[in-house]
């Protein structure tokens, strides 16, 4: 082989190569100007729960363009987005007339569970597979939590996620009376003889429940069952909310909604220190009194490294035979209360009347054993 060839050789591959880099680079340069032009069609699209757009909060992760296509990854942060569908629906929209376009791909990110830095980990394998943990809770009994929690729980079920129900209220378990369980006994695991199964519910075969009114009152626990009185010290309630907790085999599951008592004490400290809670419910009604105690559970959380989600106001208002709306406890109290915390989310309910809500279906389908959802599709 001639010097002269090799050298032409290499002349040739050179120039081979020069080209094609002028070729990637073009391509990349028309890439980045598809990227530039998808972005600007979709980053100021609004979230309806924040009312802030999708690339300020993070949901937009990125998007990439590939021989004309198009894939835009989204991460919603959370199992069961409502607003899911309704995001994905505006970037097709905002899409729908790029000429150039060859295909549209929207990529969810697998939801990431939640770690709560103020809390310890969690060892426990009962609630290893359980991804967020959302306590419903209220300062002042009486406001409606347990309806409030049963009807987000049945909810959250029917949109094909997996949920549990814990009722954490050891002196007044009501979860037995809201969701009549399919079989009433509570039975050992199979693989382990210290956890138990939790409960299925009649209504919602999917939704795994559990109860200190389910524990057999032979059992020696004072109240367990719910039919006496439990009349027990702080460290005792303590302890038997830990073994629904932790000695329960929740399985997979996408949210544990854990019902919990009125008040700020020993039971509220130690789920938010047994389990990694994900965020917080805050149920009250527009008397001022329950106003003031729902302002002390926001602050209760916030020192726990808690986020309060949303603020439901139960028994807002009632729909008269006439059809206008009356409030008799006063109105704008969860307005300030949401303002004074900074909470985003907030929700107002119907006590009484012809208008049909979660608060209203809930306290006369819950008596009965039925939950709202179950009654009315819109309820929730």
């Amino acid at each position: 082989m001639s010097f002269g060839f090799v050298l032409r050789y290499s002349q040739a591959r050179i120039g081979a190569q020069a080209v094609a880099y002028r070729s990637l680079r073009s391509i990349s340069s028309a890439s980045a100007k598809f990227e530039e032009e998808v972005t600007t069609r979709i980053k100021d699209i609004t979230d309806p729960a924040t009312d802030k757009s999708i690339a300020s909060i993070g949901i937009l992760q990125g998007i990439k363009v590939k021989d004309n296509a198009i894939r835009v990854a989204l991460d919603f942060f959370v199992p069961g987005y409502p607003y899911q569908k309704q995001i994905e629906t505006a970037i097709r929209k905002n899409l729908e007339d790029v000429t150039w376009s060859k295909g549209l791909t929207i990529q969810v990110e697998e939801p990431k569970k939640f770690a709560n830095l103020n809390t310890v980990a969690i060892s426990q394998t009962t609630l290893t597979n359980v991804g967020h943990i959302i306590g419903v809770s209220s300062c002042k009994g009486g406001v409606g939590k347990s309806t409030v929690a049963a009807n987000l729980a049945i909810s959250l079920s029917r949109m094909g996620l997996r949920v549990g129900l814990l009722d954490a209220d050891v002196y007044g378990p009501s979860l037995p009376i809201l969701l009549p369980e399919l079989s009433p006994v509570v039975q050992r695991s199979p693989t382990n003889p210290k956890n138990v199964l939790p409960l299925r519910a009649a209504h919602c075969p999917d939704l795994k429940m559990l109860s200190f009114g389910h524990v057999n009152p032979k059992s020696g626990a004072p109240g367990s069952g719910g039919k006496a009185a439990a009349v027990v010290r702080g460290p005792i309630a303590t302890r038997i909310l830990n073994q629904l907790l932790l000695a329960t085999e929740w399985g997979d599951l996408d949210y544990l909604v854990v019902d919990m008592p009125p008040g700020t004490g020993d039971i509220q400290l130690t789920l938010s220190q047994s389990a990694c809670i994900s965020g917080a419910v805050i149920v009250t009604t527009p008397h001022t009194l329950s106003l003031v105690d729902a302002a002390k559970g926001v602050a209760m959380f916030e020192e726990l490294k808690v986020p309060t989600l949303a603020v439901v106001e139960n028994m807002s208002y009632f729909v008269g035979d006439d059809g206008k709306r009356y409030f008799p406890f006063g109105r704008g109290g969860r307005e300030n209360l949401l303002r004074g915390c900074g909470i985003l989310q907030g929700h107002s309910s119907s006590s009484s009347g012809s208008s049909l809500s979660a608060a209203t279906a809930g306290s006369s389908g819950g008596c009965g054993g039925v939950p709202a959802p179950h009654e009315d599709t819109d309820a929730c």
